[in-house]
Formats: C-alpha cells, structure tokens, sequence
C-alpha cells in the first residue's frame, strides 16, 4: 500500500493502510491529496464523490482528516457499474490510482452506510413532498387563518396582498382575459398565482420563469404546498429545452470512445451524478459551463429510433409534463416554441409570466434569430462524421470544407468590419461582409442539397433529415439578417468573444401577440418590479396590451425603518482614487456584507483596483476575477468581513437574507447604453412616429434596475440596511422624479459624505431612529414642488 500525505492550508499529515504514521523521511510510494500542484487536488476529488453538491476543502487537520475517510468509504461504496467508469475514464490519471489505493484500504462498513450512493429525489418527489388536502375549497378558504394553508404549513401568515391577487387570477382564468399583477417583494406572488391556476377542472397552465433560482424555489417550496393544498389529483412538471438534459446517445460514445481527449476528470465526474440522478438535468451539475456538450440536440435526436429512447430523460420529461394540469418553463423555452408553432409543450390555455420584467427583452431574442460562429464550427465537425453513403465521402468532404472556409471568410470580414466594438448593428453597408454571407449562404445550399442526398441514398434518413433542417434554417435566417425587413434588426456581436449573429424584431409586442397571446384564453404577467412611479401602462404598451385588467399590492415590509437611501453630493468625478476611502468607510461600517453593483466591468475594474490601493481589512472579491458567480455568493454567505463586486447579473437573482447583506451601492443611475443595436433602431423608429423616445428607452429600464437593486438588500421583514446611489442626477434631472417614486417607500438622506457616513453608522446601529430621516415620499413630493 502507499503512503498517502493529506494536506490543508498549512499543514500535512501521512497514513498508511487507514491510519496516520510517523516520519520525516520521503517515501518512495507516496500519493498526495490536498492542496496547490498535489497529485491530486481537493478539488478534482471532491467533485468527483460529491458530484452535486462538493464540500469544501478542509482548512485544518481534523478536517482532513474526517474528509479523507468520508472519501474512502465513499469510493469504497460506490456501484461496481461506477467503479468500472470510473477506472475507464482515469486509467493512468492520478486521481485513478487514489481511488485504487481507497479500495485497498481497510473496510469501513459503518462509514459506507453513510456514504451511502442514494439517488437524488427527482422533480416529481420533490413536488409530492407534502401530503394532499383533502379538498381545494374556495381562495378565502385556502388563504384564511384556518385555512388549508394554515392547516399544511403551520408558519403560514395570512397575507391580505396575497389573498387580493390570488382572487385576481383565479378571476382572470375563469373569464380570460390579460392581467398585469405587480406583487412587492414578500407578498407571496407564487403562491398567489399557483393555487388558482391549480384550481381549475381543466385545461393546461404554463407557468414561465426567467432564472434558476426562482424555479427551484418553485420546485422545492411554494409547488408542493400549492399541489397539497389543492387537494389529491394535482399533477405539476419541470421542463426544460432539450439541451438541458444528458443525451445517453452522445454520453455513451463518449465512453466508448475513451473520453476522445476530453478531460478525463470532468467525465469521471459526470460518471459519478449519472448514478445518482434521476432527471438527468445538467443543472444538477456543479459547473458554470460544460466543457463538453453533452446535451440533446434536436437534429441529432432519432427519437424512437434511438436505442436509449425508453431511457431518455428528455421523453421522459415530456410524458410528464403531458400528465401534468401545471408546467413550469422558463421565457426561452416558452417563446421558442411560441416561434416554432408549438411542437415543444404540450397543448395549453393558460400562461402565467414570472419575471415579466424580462418578456420584452427574451421575446426580442427567442422570437427572432441567433447564428453563433462556434456552435457552427462544431456542426461543421459533427457532420464530417456523418454515415455517409461511400460513393458521397469524398464529396461531402469537399463540401464541408468549403463551407467551413467561407464561414471563416464571412466572420473574419463582420470582425473587419466591427472592429473594436462588441456589438455593431448591420444596415447592409459594407460590400465585402455582404459578399462573404452571400458566398457562405452558398456554401450552405450545396451542404443541404448533398445531405438530402444522403438521406435518399442512406439506408435510414437519420440523421440527414435534422441536419437539413438545421442547414435550411440558417439559410434562411442569414438572408433575413443579411437583408432584414421592416420591423426588423440585424446585429453583430460577440458575447465573451464568441462571434453570433442576431436577428430581432423591433415591435417584440405585436409579434409576441401573434405568436403566443393569440392562442390562450388568458394571461397573467407579474413581478415585483413592472411599474415606473405606479404606472402599469408602459410594461403594458411594450407588450401591446391595449385591453387589460392591472392590480398592484404591496410589500408587506416596513420600508421607512428597514431601509436608508443615501446620496452623496459631493463626490468628486473622474476618479475611483477619491471615492474608494468612502466606500471603504462604508463596508468597514457594515462590516462586509456589501454588494457593490456597477454599469460597466470597466467601472468595477477601477474600483477594485482603488480599493485594494486602500489595504483595508475586508476582503474585495470581483465578478470575473475571483470565482464563478455561486462561489462569490457562497463565500459572502460562509464569511464576515466580504464585499462583492458584480455587474449586470448580481442585479437581480440574489436573495442574502437576514445579515448577510446590510449594505448595497450602485455606481450611476443603469441607463441601457445607447448605441445598443435594437435600442438604436427602435429610437430611429419612435423617431420617425413622433413618439417620445427617452422615457420608454431609458427611464423605464433604469427604474426597473434600480428597483431590482434595491430589492437585493430587504428580503424578510426582519432585514435592515443601506442603499447608496453613487449619482446625484437624480436629485435634479426631470427623470430623478420618476425614478425615486418608482422605488419602495424607504428613508432618504442625501448629503457630504462625511454626513451621510455619520447616519450609516447610527442607523445600523440603532442609535439613529430612521424618522429622523425624510421618506422617499417627501423627498419627491418636495422635488415635485420645486420643478413646478
């Protein structure tokens, strides 16, 4: 047996057949596990045991050496299926000869009953999880104080905000209809649109969220007890765009291949959740992106044909979704099968729209056209290897090169042509782009004319038919892009460097209404943030709305005492160099447990950089620099003294109750860039209509991001904190008027700074009671008066 050193920051301890051993002397067969260059790293073997949910890397001796006897016996019991992958996929790595050696290793029964390979509960456990009432009975009976709710979930509080919306959507269901419900932070929306969409004797409901942290909220809290409270019978389902879920097909020639010099950790790893999942739902996996795609694709799907197909999860999903009177989704798979007519969900009548801040914006790309440079790379290579009929190989090797050739041509003169910029908006102007897609969109016609060959000439049409499909489809959106028509914009860009093609309706409303409203009985939009200063009305108009029934409740959490709005008026311009003592002020006031939110990386940059100049004893972590977005939340929530510097996707989405977050600071007021492509060609036409362009461009999505913002910081009633706006425009420009009425009914000071670090450290502290302070009512009522 080897000699096994562990190491931890700071540390190092040696065993031997299960047990530590004495010694300075550097055995010849020794194997290391912890931290840095090791053999092997915490980090690849964590993973690689607890493929969902990795512990973290000990810091001390005890830890380690608890972790590495959980390790063993977890390896040690593991399916031999498992084990066999395992060996497969690591053969010769380091990390398979550790798990060789964990094998070897005196058995642990008591320690492999705990480590115990149990499957995960997949989505339909997780909605069954509560027993069923034995009626529905009316919304008063469900939502009162003795009601089902009460009787199923014992903390239940009846929420009247919630009671008035639930009542709203049942109504709006039974009568048809759209209604737009704005629902403050904590009033139990979920709830309230769920039990009555739940409700009804038939049909089918979608219900459609933007982000993952609200289906999951679905999926393990407000979706169970709305199916108990709906008595027996209910059925609910989860589904997700094809991608999201493990194609077999693809996994197992990856494992015949050898892992085809992929990494081999990352397989293993893979290896390890496939026995343990039961959704296959790449979600589950712990990892920003994959390395490798792993998902199933629809032109590379044989569907029945498939040897996997009584296995696949994505069949598998979709017998339970049409099983089910409730499917949760999210905007992308929504509009996209709004687009395609239909053929992704199963038939329904109802949708209801979380999140609906975001419609326009998803409508705009999922109802029109994306072409990404890489994704037809990889099409380019997966097609090389297609069955094809001998007497077509040397052809169809001809042909594929010359596409991929003038695929690089056409990206290479759009990067010419966009230069510098990250995004450029097409208007048919530069001859050389235009002739490098036109010789591409040939390059295609002859692959989609050689693949229908294929699939006449090949003994089955799989998979030449998809592949066609896939080659008409980019046809026909590069001539559309190369060429769009009214009401419509082209645009270059590259999203983390990566070349795409976008292809967007300007009106995303109409087509929204043609594609998606036209075919349901009724619609329900919702959020806690549609409104600018109250107003429904331009949520509504963007969405061309015209006949609509609207309600707004509020939160139930006392703003004016939990919550401080600061503005500083005396901040220098131009440099982060003089601004970064006072923030630092601030985070040494709440003691870490900031967010600090920027409009630009660039802007997050330079004061990070300012800060760390400032050597304060807080700890600065950096979206983009120091870890993924959940490993920079993870440590805000593990440790005291941390700030988090994030940009647009730390808006929203965040949810750090209680005192893990006491203070936020945004660095100017987020108005949208103006030379966006669409945002351009969308004022150009508001221009030409002589329509107002400002407010509905500009104003309306900077009041719905600061709202967004602000609600990062109060999340439960018990919440209190500061919220500093880097930007005094909005004390005097006509828009700040606007924008401090659109957010919640707070406590505002605006003052030196010197002032305002003086009322940070009372308020937080106690000393200062929050009416001392004006309210965000005043303050606008005053501003109000003086512009009159």
């Amino acid at each position: 047996m080897a000699t096994w050193e562990v190491r931890w920051d700071g540390g190092y301890r040696r065993y031997r057949e299960g047990r530590p051993v004495a010694g300075e002397a550097l055995p010849s067969d020794l194997l290391t596990v912890g931290m840095g260059d090791d053999d092997v790293p915490w980090a690849h073997l964590l993973p690689l045991l607890w493929p969902r949910e990795t512990p973290p890397g000990p810091e001390e001796g005890v830890e380690a050496e608890a972790l590495l006897y959980r390790a063993v016996a977890r390896a040690q019991a593991a399916p031999a299926a498992l084990k066999f992958s395992w060996n497969h996929f690591l053969l010769g790595h380091p990390l398979g000869r550790w798990l060789e050696e964990a094998y070897r290793w005196p058995a642990d029964e008591e320690g492999q009953k705990k480590e115990r390979w149990v499957p995960y509960p997949g989505h339909r456990e997780r909605l069954s999880a509560l027993p069923a009432a034995p009626h529905q009975g009316s919304v008063g009976e469900i939502f009162g104080s003795g009601g089902v709710l009460a009787q199923l979930f014992p903390q239940f509080e009846r929420r009247p905000g919630q009671e008035a919306m639930a009542r709203a959507v049942e109504e709006t269901l039974q009568k048809g209809g759209f209604l737009v419900a704005e629902a403050g932070t904590g009033s139990g929306k979920s709830l309230a649109y769920l039990l009555p969409a739940l409700g009804r004797r038939e049909g089918r409901a979608v219900v459609a969220t933007r982000t993952l942290q609200l289906q999951e909220q679905l999926l393990h809290h407000d979706l169970p007890l709305a199916l108990a409270a709906s008595g027996p019978g209910k059925r609910a389902a989860l589904l997700k765009g094809q991608a999201h879920y493990l194609c077999l097909r693809r996994w197992d020639e990856l494992r015949r291949q050898g892992g085809a010099g992929q990494d081999p950790v990352f397989l293993a790893q893979v290896a390890s959740w496939l026995h343990l999942t039961q959704d296959g739902d790449l979600g589950e996996l712990p990892h920003s992106s994959l390395p490798v795609p792993l998902g199933v694709e629809p032109h590379a799907c044989a569907r029945r044909a498939c040897p996997f197909f009584d296995d696949c999860f994505v069949w598998k999903a979709r017998r339970e979704a049409e099983k089910a009177s409730l499917l949760v989704v999210n905007h992308a798979l929504l509009l996209t099968d709004a687009r395609r007519g239909g053929d992704l969900l199963p038939p329904y009548d109802v949708v209801i729209v979380d999140e609906a801040h975001h419609l326009e914006e998803a409508a705009a790309q999922h109802l029109g056209a994306t072409i990404p440079r890489d994704l037809w790379r990889r099409y380019l290579r997966e097609m090389a290897s297609l069955p094809w009929p001998r007497e077509l190989e040397k052809e169809a090797s001809a042909t594929l090169k010359r596409a991929g050739e003038a695929l690089e041509d056409f990206f290479s003169a759009l990067g010419r042509w966009g230069g510098t910029d990250e995004e450029k908006r097409w208007r048919d102007g530069d001859p050389k782009v235009a002739e490098a897609g036109e010789r591409w969109g040939s390059r295609l016609e002859e692959l989609g004319h050689l693949l229908g060959r294929g699939e006449a000439e090949s003994e089955s049409s799989f998979p030449f038919g998809g592949w066609r499909q896939i080659v008409a489809e980019t046809i026909h959106h590069l001539n559309l892009w190369l060429h769009p028509p009214g009401g419509w914009v082209s645009f270059w860009q590259r999203p983390k460097g990566r070349d795409e093609l976008q292809l967007s309706p300007l009106d995303a409303g109409s087509y929204l209404q043609e594609k998606l409203l036209s075919r349901v009985h009724a619609a329900v939009f919702t959020s806690a943030t549609l409104s600018v200063a109250g107003d429904l009305s331009p949520f509504a108009r963007r969405l061309g709305l015209t006949h609509y029934e609207t309600l707004q409740t509020p939160s139930p959490f006392h703003y004016r005492e939990q919550a401080l709005v600061m503005v500083p008026v005396d901040l220098p311009g131009g440099s982060w160099d003089e601004v970064a003592p006072f923030l630092g002020e601030l985070a040494r006031i709440s003691e870490g447990r900031a967010l600090f939110l920027f409009t630009s990386y660039r802007a997050l940059k330079a004061c990070r950089e300012a800060l760390d100049r400032l050597r304060l004893d807080i700890t600065f972590l950096s979206q983009g620099e120091d870890g993924s977005r959940s490993e920079l939340l993870a440590a805000l929530r593990q440790r005291g003294r941390v700030v988090l510097l994030g940009t647009q996707s730390f808006w929203e989405g965040v949810d750090l109750p209680g005192d893990l977050l006491r203070l936020v600071v945004v660095d100017r007021i987020p108005f949208p860039r103006p030379n966006l492509p669409r945002l351009e060609a969308l004022k150009e036409s508001l221009q030409e209509a002589g329509e107002p362009w400002f407010f509905r461009l500009h104003v309306v999505p900077a009041a719905t991001l600061l709202q967004q913002a602000f609600g990062r910081l109060i999340r439960t009633a018990y919440d209190q904190g500061l919220f500093v706006l880097l930007d005094d425009r909005i004390l005097y420009r006509s828009y700040g008027l606007l924008l401090l009425r659109s957010l919640p009914p707070a406590s505002f000071l605006q003052g030196t700074r010197e002032e305002l670090l003086a009322a940070a450290q009372g308020f937080l502290q106690g000393t200062l009671s929050p009416f001392r302070f004006q309210s965000l009512e005043e303050v606008a009522e005053h501003l109000k008066k003086r512009r009159s």
